[in-house]
């Protein structure tokens, strides 16, 4: 593969590292979120069944965490590339063929992010009105989790694109990754 012209590179590098800090505050956002939906439920079974006294808010808390958890976690596997796949389908093959592949989903990944962001925008205008039954919090923060989760996937695939147009791969720094994975079932 030719290298790119050096500005590009030293952009590519800053964005890259940009992304990877991205990647590493969503990992340790998704380590918060699953400590607050296991406290909520420790404390939501404690109140309930020890002083049987059951916290009307604690359900509503944990739900809402864990959404934002799901959607959170979801750009992270974007990040890492870890997404459930059929190895069959996508790691069968020339090289040529998974990086296809590769290329594809990262491709399906992009614009589907970037759709629900622009849908996004009008459920979250429409809810802002619209309070939760316990917590009275406007719903369009739990909505905003779709957004951001998408926006961030959208991210993630832009950038697994541009390695795999630069560096062959969606990874190029992981040993293990699927490239290398697949390669070994052909």
């Amino acid at each position: 593969m030719p290298k790119p012209p050096s500005r590009l590179r030293t952009v590519g590098r800053g964005v890259h590292r940009f992304v990877d800090v991205l990647a590493k505050a969503e990992s340790i956002l998704c380590a918060l979120l699953l400590a607050v939906v296991l406290g909520t439920a420790v404390v939501q079974v404690i109140m309930r069944f020890v002083l049987h006294e059951p916290l009307a808010v604690s359900d509503e808390f944990a739900r809402f965490a864990m959404i934002w958890l799901g959607f959170i976690g979801a750009a992270l596997t974007q990040a890492r590339d870890q997404h459930i796949a059929v190895l069959v389908i996508r790691g069968t093959g020339s090289r040529l063929r998974q990086q296809i592949m590769d290329g594809l989903a990262n491709v399906v990944a992009l614009v589907l992010g970037v759709w629900v962001l622009f849908l996004g925008k009008e459920t979250l205008e429409r809810s802002a009105n619209v309070t939760s039954a316990s917590l009275e919090i406007p719903m369009s923060v739990v909505y905003l989790s779709v957004v951001v989760g998408f926006g961030l996937i959208a991210v993630h695939a832009l950038r697994n694109l541009a390695n795999l147009a630069f560096h062959g791969q969606v990874d190029p720094e992981r040993e293990d990754g699927s490239l290398a994975e697949r390669q070994q079932l052909s």
